[in-house]
């Protein structure tokens, strides 16, 4: 029977109407007369549609994504729609019982909070939206339990997940939120949603079905029996749970096969059993405790695909420069548009760099200050801070003077690494150490040190990995920007997971688009030069847009590239045959 006949309410009425009509010999007068439905109509016309507006826009307030979880829009039509059945234990069944009288729960709050955690997991989302099935039969409109026909209203369920909150208090809270929306179920789905927003959409409903039922038993001599046979049931909805209640719940899953995958909906049952075990074992457990995987599936995320560990050399980054630079000494290493160095150039002039550094007393855990734009030069800077042993603290020149005097305050550098173009930004009451690049005697002291790798011998102390390798500032957007210190085990790590991650070679030419003062410029710098690539560094000032960052892809044939989203529609991909790697973030 087609819905707009009647709802699953009306079918046990229906059944119960026809065995007493059968055991009358057909006489239908011993039947109580109907309600009338225009009844339920002048009730429907008597409600408070205002009130009913205000309660889901308040609802919904804020939720401004849709709830999906199937892969994009099905076929029109008829849909081909599996069907899986699950019994939940006996015991599982009892408890849920038992639980919710224990704690004022109806079994509904707990089926949909049990449904809101597996929807969590699936969809990746942690305010979730799901359609429930009301019965629509307001308890105040004399016979609406014995009508047969159409009540019921599809509305959404919205629940909110803190990982830190008790599953207790998350299924209270929910509870106490449908309880209120009670006196307003009134109104359709689809004014719901339109006052409330793409925030009320879903794909995916659960149907609770707790409505009357004969009790079960032999039929008395005479009398008309009905077995159940089956039920197939269909919706447009991609994923439809039935929860049907009995000695032992049954859960009846329908699924589009078109946009649910059949391996995913059979994993589903299972998943919304074992968080049903987890809520009865400890209902103070956080939400964020409350897992969905199965054992093979646990194993398999921790052991298989998070099994990361990987050799690395328990050295300094400088220590693994040397090393590649002495297995491609002729390759570039970095390009700047206006400069070429070879690795073997740029060890040799950091390491002329490094010695006058040391020679100023800057070692391990001294801060030394690089106040430059990105070019070939400040590269062999940053390198030379790291020879040195010192920490690298970024500063770009192209930042307000207050961050940059804070910077410099706060980090106190035993010495700023600048060039006449960016000396105006150390401020006058510096009281380090300036270091002027291309200042004609300084570059004449600098180029009287030996170059090349700097040994341990050499420095104030040894460099060893747990020593400071830079010093990034936070944005300051939430308050006073804080220093973070890296040292050189992190970068270390870094470097092994982004040449194993990002295939970096000897071929491997990485873009630096972003601002020195940004970490994602460490991430470019030491991960290609410690892999015998090549850095390849836009011109100084803001990065590249456009046609112009396209160019730049292009002509240098960059084959990995590190963006925001913003950038991606503005590149051709045609026109980008090298590019291998494109690593967005924000």
């Amino acid at each position: 029977s087609h819905h707009i006949l009647m709802d699953g309410w009306s079918m046990p009425v229906l059944l119960d109407e026809l065995a007493t009509v059968y055991e009358a010999g057909g006489d239908a007068s011993h039947l109580e007369p109907a309600a009338s439905y225009r009844d339920h109509l002048a009730w429907l016309g008597r409600q408070d549609k205002g009130a009913a507006r205000a309660a889901w826009s308040a609802e919904f307030s804020g939720a401004r994504e849709p709830t999906l979880v199937a892969r994009g829009a099905g076929e029109p039509g008829p849909a081909d729609t599996g069907h899986l059945v699950t019994d939940l234990p006996a015991e599982v069944t009892r408890g849920l019982a038992a639980f919710g009288r224990r704690h004022g729960l109806t079994v509904n709050t707990l089926v949909q909070g049990a449904w809101a955690l597996v929807l969590a997991r699936l969809s990746g989302r942690t305010d979730v939206v799901f359609g429930a099935t009301v019965a629509g039969r307001p308890p105040e409109l004399p016979g609406m339990e014995s009508m047969v026909g159409l009540f019921i209203n599809t509305l959404p369920v919205r629940v909110r997940l803190d990982a830190g909150r008790s599953v207790l208090e998350t299924l209270r809270e929910l509870q106490e939120h449908q309880t209120a929306l009670l006196a307003h179920q009134h109104l359709g789905l689809s004014e719901v949603q339109r006052l409330a927003g793409p925030g009320a959409v879903f794909d995916t409903l659960l149907v609770h079905e707790n409505y009357p039922r004969r009790a079960a038993g032999p039929a008395a001599p005479g009398a008309l029996s009905f077995a159940v046979l089956g039920t197939r049931e269909a919706t447009h909805y991609p994923l439809t749970l039935g929860v049907v209640p009995g000695e032992r719940t049954r859960l009846r899953l329908a699924h589009r096969r078109d946009q649910v995958a059949a391996e995913t909906a059979e994993a589903l049952a299972g998943r919304l059993v074992r968080v049903f075990e987890q809520i009865l074992a400890d209902g103070s457990a956080p939400v964020g405790r409350i897992g969905v995987l199965d054992a093979d599936e646990h194993r398999r995320v921790v052991e298989d695909w998070n099994r990361t560990a990987v050799a690395v050399a328990p050295e300094p980054l400088p220590a693994l420069f040397a090393r590649q630079a002495r297995r491609s000494p002729d390759a570039i290493a970095v390009d700047d548009g206006r400069q070429r160095l070879t690795h073997r150039e740029l060890e040799w002039r950091a390491g002329s760099l490094a010695r006058f550094l040391i020679s100023l007393g800057v070692g391990p855990e001294d801060r030394v200050a690089v106040a430059a734009e990105r070019s070939a030069p400040t590269l062999v800077a940053v390198v030379a801070v790291s020879m040195a042993g010192g920490v690298y603290v970024p500063v770009d020149p192209a930042y307000p003077a207050r961050r940059v005097a804070f910077v410099l305050g706060d980090a106190a550098p035993a010495a700023v690494v600048c060039t006449t173009g960016t000396r105006h930004v150390v401020p006058d009451g510096y009281g380090g150490r300036v270091v002027v690049l291309d200042d004609p005697a300084v570059a004449a002291v600098v180029a009287g040190h030996a170059g090349g790798s700097v040994r341990d011998a050499e420095r104030r102390t040894p460099l060893r990995v747990d020593n400071a390798a830079y010093v990034i500032y936070t944005s300051g957007s939430t308050g006073t920007p804080k220093g973070v210190a890296a040292t050189h085990r992190g970068l270390r790590n870094l470097v092994a997971d982004r040449v194993a991650r990002h295939a970096l070679d000897a071929g491997s030419r990485v873009a630096q688009l972003v601002s020195p003062s940004f970490d994602v410029a460490m991430a470019d710098t030491w991960p290609v030069l410690c892999a015998g690539g090549r850095l390849v560094l836009a011109p100084p000032g803001p990065s590249p847009l456009g046609e112009d960052l396209a160019r730049l892809l292009r002509t240098r044939r960059v084959t990995h590239a590190a963006m925001t989203a913003a950038f991606l529609p503005l590149l051709p991909p045609e026109e980008l045959p090298e590019l291998r790697a494109l690593t967005i973030g924000g």
